[in-house]
């Protein structure tokens, strides 16, 4: 694995791009910045459980070159997955991460929120959120609602399903009706509920760029986390960066 003796700093670029219906969307690009001159950008894993040989050999396209260009700012030359560079660098900026101090705790709730789909055509919401707790443990919540769009409202049908998991289990329903062009009208609504939400619940350690979770199911997951800076209002984990209950 890699060390903190290996890491120069860890960079968030974040930027907005188009998504396909649901406007912009924010995206971030994370790189390792090593101090052999070499930077790798996969966050499947933390940096500390890497097999870097074997990384370097069979995945060279998550691996670049990079060079610093101002405070925050480097260029990254990038390669494919043969191992051969880009004829050009590619400018990035961002967020020097700030890496988690050993036995770290919190105390607050983290979430982040994301809509697919249209009002024309309809679109699932969802929200997944992370309550930390001072004395180590942690809960996991994730809610989706998903409906129907004008377009099929107009032709007198709409429908919804919603879910909720979070440590007491998962709760779903859903319900359609359709209104004929008689007057009249067809319906149907379900709910169910399932599991003990064990596998949401459980206990937390941070460490370097690593957040390891011990289900209660007994399930045991590493994956990588840092926070922004030491305000604590951005933490990522889970591939994306989620904002503090503060902000919501």
């Amino acid at each position: 694995g890699l060390q903190a003796r290996d890491i120069v700093a860890v960079l968030d670029h974040g930027y907005n791009r188009l998504g396909f219906g649901s406007g912009l969307e924010f995206v971030e690009d994370i790189y390792i910045l090593l101090k052999d001159g070499t930077a790798y950008t996969r966050t499947d894993v933390p940096p500390a459980d890497l097999d870097v040989q074997a990384s370097r050999k069979l995945e060279p396209q998550y691996w670049a070159r990079w060079e610093a260009t101002g405070k925050d700012k480097y260029r990254i030359l990038k390669q494919d997955d043969r191992g051969r560079f880009a004829k050009e660098w590619t400018t990035v900026s961002g967020i020097t991460a700030r890496p988690w101090r050993a036995q770290e705790t919190l105390n607050d709730s983290f979430s982040t929120r994301h809509f697919y789909g249209s009002m024309v055509v309809g679109g699932t919401s969802t929200m997944s959120s992370v309550t930390f707790k001072p004395d180590g443990r942690f809960e996991t919540v994730g809610s989706t609602l998903s409906s129907t769009g004008m377009l099929q409202n107009l032709n007198g049908f709409n429908s919804s399903a919603s879910s909720i998991s979070d440590s007491k289990g998962t709760r779903s329903a859903s319900g359609s009706n359709f209104q004929g062009v008689d007057g009249g009208s067809v319906g149907a609504y379900s709910k169910g509920n399932k599991d003990d939400g064990a596998d949401r619940r459980g206990s937390y350690r941070f460490d370097g760029y690593t957040l390891e979770l011990r289900f209660d199911s007994g399930r045991t997951e590493r994956i990588m986390s840092f926070a922004w800076d030491d305000k604590l209002d951005h933490v990522y984990f889970q591939g994306e960066s989620h904002s503090t209950s503060k902000r919501q």
